[in-house]
């Protein structure tokens, strides 16, 4: 019996995937960059201007590796744009908001190339072209024997393995794909003097490697025509810097839920404004939030067993997607609509600027009627009976 049991453990053991080592990924992402003469791709980032606001941007990338040279164009959120172009090692051309601005130098410096860091389009650039055109960038990590495997992650719903690469003044973290062995994500932890800082984390997607390149590539047009990146509207716009600073949720009562970005468990895209047609209850949460847990606990016990007519909708915030995924998973008594915040593991989301998350705290609950119109919301759980109490006026008989 005791043979037949260690048998049975010997198996289960040789059914479970070994854990990668940080060695394994690291060549896996050397090997699928190896012979790339040039890449196109998207680097998304958060960003803080000068006024201290907050959001979100985008830069599309075109680079080639000899003769070096790049296009950068660069749109955020509050929809302004720019534009660099690089090529032999000087800058051809720099549009900001479609009016010529001044910008650095940059060349190719022996085997690795250095980039003074300008603009933001020049920022996201210099923070990621080596990880697709710098094979021996990875090699050297290797050998360096100062790399770990952190755990598995997930970068815009593609599963990932998270490397930390221990330099003299920084620390890198790379997100690297399990499917494709591209990068995904890359950030710094910079140690050098004063306090430790760390960086944006900077996301790449639509990664094509040696993708064909026009003569004409890196000399930019008049950028003034340029459409503007899509927005969510001022109003709401203006709404969101109010709740920056609110320490209630009262800002939203009255607006309809804003066209903002939602994930399924699958990845799906959804807007929060297509919850309309029905009384609905939104409710923000964590799976590290005890307050949150014992919400949708109760939650569950009142659509299961009450009169009250709501559909109920858990848009997870502040955490990790696998994180999420794993607490639905063991959870499948609730049959809510799960989500997650589009931009749940950045610092400041459009979705947590909107409803005051970052200063507010979770779990927000927050009711709508069949228009989509916010008609209530509160912050924090007190308990089964208030919440019921809340929700009394959605009673039929």
């Amino acid at each position: 019996m005791v043979e037949l049991a260690l048998q049975l453990l010997l198996l289960a053991q040789a059914t479970v995937a070994p854990q990668p080592t940080a060695a394994d990924v690291l060549r896996g992402a050397k090997n699928a960059i190896i012979g790339a003469q040039s890449v196109a791709y998207v680097v998304t980032r958060d960003y803080t201007d000068s006024s201290g606001n907050k959001g979100k941007g985008r830069t599309r990338v075109l680079i080639a590796k000899s003769p070096f040279g790049f296009r950068a164009e660069h749109r955020r959120d509050d929809g302004s744009h720019s534009e660099t172009a690089v090529s032999d090692g000087k800058t051809t051309r720099t549009l900001t908001d479609g009016k010529p601005d001044q910008n650095p130098t940059f060349g190719p410096e022996g085997p690795q190339w250095s980039m003074n860091i300008g603009g933001n389009a020049d920022s996201d650039v210099a923070a990621t072209w080596h990880l697709f055109l710098d094979a021996d960038y990875f090699q050297r990590a290797i050998e360096s024997g100062r790399i770990l495997y952190l755990w598995d992650d997930e970068v815009q719903g593609e599963p990932c393995s998270v490397i930390v690469y221990a330099r003299d003044h920084w620390t890198d973290y790379f997100w690297i794909s399990t499917k494709t062995g591209f990068p995904r994500a890359t950030q710094r932890l910079s140690m050098s003097r004063g306090p430790t800082r760390l960086g944006a984390r900077y996301e790449m997607a639509n990664i094509h490697l040696n993708p064909q390149i026009q003569s004409d590539a890196f000399r930019l047009a008049n950028a003034s025509s340029a459409n503007p990146p899509n927005t969510i509207s001022s109003a709401a716009a203006a709404k969101m810097q109010e709740s920056s600073g609110s320490a209630s949720v009262s800002h939203v009562i009255g607006l309809r839920l804003p066209d903002l970005e939602l994930r399924d468990p699958e990845f799906k895209a959804r807007l929060l404004s297509d919850f309309r047609g029905k009384p609905t209850l939104i409710t923000f949460w964590a799976p590290w939030c005890s307050p949150c847990r014992e919400e949708l606990a109760t939650l569950e016990k009142i659509q299961a067993n009450s009169n009250v007519s709501l559909e109920i909708v858990a848009i997870a915030v502040q955490d990790r997607r696998p994180n999420v995924l794993a607490f639905i998973q063991n959870h499948k008594e609730y049959k809510f609509f799960f989500f997650t915040d589009a931009d749940m593991e950045r610092e400041t989301s459009l979705l947590g600027s909107f409803f005051g998350i970052a200063t507010i705290g979770i779990p927000i609950t927050v009711l709508t009627d069949s228009q989509g119109a916010i008609v209530d919301s509160w912050a924090g759980y007190d308990g089964e009976e208030v919440l019921r109490q809340k929700l009394a006026k959605f009673a039929h008989p």
